[in-house]
C-alpha cells in the first residue's frame, strides 16, 4: 500500500467516520422498527386468538365472522413466521453495535493516533479500513428508506462535536 499524508488520513478518517455514523444510525432506526412492528403482529394475534376464543365459548357470532377472525389471525401468524421481524430486529441491532463500535475506533484513531508517525497512522488506518469491509460483508443491507429518515443535520452536527480536540 502506499503511504499517505497525515492530511490524507484525517480527511479519509472524517468520511468513513461520517459514513459510519449513518450506517449505525441506520441499524439502529430499521431495527427499532421491526421489533416494534414484531410486538405488533404479536399484540394482533394475542388479541385476535382472545377475541375468537371469547366468540366461541359465547356462541356469540355467526359462522362466518368466526372465519373470518380465524383465517386473519392465522395469516398475521403466518406473516410474523414467515418474516421473522424480530430475527431481522436483532440483526440490525448487532449490526449497528458493530458499527458503533468501529466508529469510535475510528473516532479514536482521529484524536488521539493520528499524529503518531506517518507508518503507524497508515497501518491502522488501513487495519480499520480492512475491518469496516469485513462488517459490511457480513451485516443486513440498509436502503434508501431508512437512511433518507435520519436527521442529517444532527449527525453531522454531533460527528464534528465527536472529532472536535481538547
Amino acid at each position: 500500500m502506499r503511504m499517505m499524508s497525515i492530511d490524507n488520513i484525517k480527511s479519509r478518517t472524517i468520511d468513513h467516520a461520517e459514513n459510519l455514523k449513518f450506517v449505525y444510525k441506520t441499524h439502529y432506526k430499521m431495527g427499532e422498527w421491526y421489533e416494534r412492528f414484531d410486538r405488533l403482529l404479536t399484540l394482533l394475534v394475542v388479541a385476535g386468538t382472545g377475541l375468537l376464543t371469547a366468540l366461541l365459548i359465547w356462541d356469540a357470532t355467526t359462522r362466518p365472522v368466526l372465519l373470518t377472525v380465524a383465517v386473519t389471525v392465522a395469516i398475521i401468524s403466518w406473516a410474523s413466521a414467515a418474516f421473522d421481524f424480530g430475527k431481522k430486529s436483532e440483526k440490525h441491532y448487532s449490526a449497528a453495535d458493530e458499527y458503533h463500535s468501529l466508529y469510535e475506533d475510528f473516532r479514536d484513531f482521529y484524536l488521539i493516533n493520528i499524529e503518531n508517525e506517518n507508518v503507524k497512522s497508515n497501518e491502522r488506518f488501513n487495519k480499520l479500513v480492512k475491518r469496516r469491509r469485513r462488517l459490511k460483508d457480513k451485516t443486513p443491507r440498509t436502503t434508501n428508506f431508512w437512511h433518507n429518515r435520519l436527521n442529517s443535520q444532527d449527525i453531522r452536527e454531533s460527528i464534528e462535536s465527536d472529532l472536535q480536540t481538547a
